[in-house]
């Protein structure tokens, strides 16, 4: 979703946005995954970027960010009102 810009939420509104790369280096078998929590107004809330081992399609990959993200907000007690 390249070009798209950042949109601001309702008043104490979160947002999630993900993303995953592949480490280009053939039989490694890592991806990487990242995920960031902003608050109405843009703030960082958390972020988060871990390797994973293993390799997906690119859907799975971004689910498994999502995945990840959703599981650290959960921890924290956040409710994500968009993604």
């Amino acid at each position: 979703m390249d070009g798209i810009p950042w949109k601001p939420l309702d008043l104490h509104g979160l947002k999630i946005n993900v993303d995953a790369v592949v480490q280009l280096i053939v039989d490694t078998k890592v991806l990487g995954v990242g995920t960031i929590v902003r608050f109405h107004e843009g703030q960082v809330i958390v972020a988060l970027s871990k390797p994973v081992q293993e390799y997906f399609r690119s859907d799975e990959m971004e689910a498994k960010a999502f995945f990840h993200g959703l599981n650290r907000a959960a921890q924290l007690i956040l409710t994500i009102n968009q993604v």
